[in-house]
């Protein structure tokens, strides 16, 4: 008999790229299935999809880039959900590894570990020093800020950060933006909903970003209306 957490996973790559898409649920069900999002854009206009062992034929759809977003590494998680993490990273960087184009970068979104401990990230370092992108950024999920409020995932993920470990930086006409939701849990705003979220903002906006025709918003959880991913207008 199928295993129902295996069927889940099938559902939720099945649900990604038929593109009728849960891409939270999905991602919450990487840690399971070792895999993660390519994000690819054309003129502007983002898509994303699975990356998994095959390629599919939207694979060489490369457009003007791609990256790939992973998420919820939870390294040091050891319980019976996903008893080797570390495997399953493993598994998600050689699969990055063996795309046919390769991501111009990788943003992990947040959970990198599980209890913010040094040699969780230690883990975590090894692992990803395999990954052959060019760059890989991070953004800080609440597993990272736990025992210290963050100053460990600072000192390793946020030089050259501002204020609690916030940064943005400008690629092929696209303006990313890493965003820090999750320090300082106890006076966070009642409401949020929980995800990993890659947002896009089209459109021009106004002040600070008004020379960015295109934004990407990354966070671990979703932020008012930067929640969900699409296209919008970034009016203020």
């Amino acid at each position: 008999m199928r295993d129902k957490r295996q069927d889940l996973i099938d559902q939720k790559l099945q649900d990604l790229n038929n593109d009728g898409v849960d891409r939270r649920g999905f991602l919450k069900c990487m840690a399971w299935a070792g895999t993660g999002l390519v994000w690819t854009l054309s003129g502007g206009i983002p898509a994303s999809r699975a990356f998994t062992k095959s390629h599919g034929k939207d694979a060489g759809n490369v457009g003007d880039f791609s990256f790939v977003q992973i998420s919820d590494s939870h390294i040091g998680f050891s319980k019976p959900a996903n008893p080797d993490v570390t495997a399953t990273l493993q598994t998600a960087i050689n699969k990055i590894n063996a795309m046919p184009h390769k991501p111009d970068f990788i943003i992990h979104t947040g959970d990198l570990s599980q209890l913010s401990k040094p040699s969780e990230f230690d883990t975590l370092d090894q692992v990803l020093k395999g990954a052959t992108a060019q760059q890989i950024y991070f953004v800080p999920g609440e597993h990272d800020m736990l025992t210290d409020n963050g100053e460990q995932y600072l000192q390793r993920y946020g030089k050259g950060t501002k204020g609690n470990g916030w940064y943005s930086f400008d690629h092929k006409g696209v303006h990313f933006v890493g965003l820090v939701n999750v320090a300082n849990l106890e006076s966070r705003w009642h409401g949020v909903a929980r995800s990993r979220t890659v947002g896009m903002a089209g459109g021009r906006s106004q002040g600070p970003l008004s020379q960015h025709s295109d934004c990407a918003f990354c966070a671990h959880s979703t932020v008012d209306h930067l929640s969900g991913l699409g296209l919008g207008n970034r009016r203020q």
